[in-house]
């Protein structure tokens, strides 16, 4: 009896007809940890809206791509704090 081998991430191609991205996918923690937040503030930052782009797996699991962690520290990138307030990223009750 022959089995399955199980789908990886990093397979390329397609697979029972459907066509999936070769891209990991981390759980919140592990993207927590790629950015340098904690579990508890990624889970907040989602709450709120700005997190980075999520990819909702079921009702208990969320995963993140690195692409789009990448792409939510590089719309963070600012000059100076004057130019993080005016963008938002960061208010008076918080440190910049």
């Amino acid at each position: 009896m022959s089995q399955k081998r199980p789908l990886r991430f990093h397979e390329k191609g397609e697979r029972d007809g459907m066509k999936h991205n070769a891209e990991p996918l981390m759980s919140t923690i592990e993207a927590g940890e790629y950015v340098g937040l904690a579990e508890q503030t990624m889970r907040a930052k989602r709450s709120r809206g700005d997190s980075p782009l999520f990819v909702v797996v079921s009702r208990n699991r969320i995963l993140y791509r690195r692409s789009d962690l990448d792409e939510w520290i590089a719309a963070r990138v600012a000059k100076n704090t004057a130019d993080a307030r005016l963008r938002g990223l960061t208010g008076p009750d918080r440190a910049a």
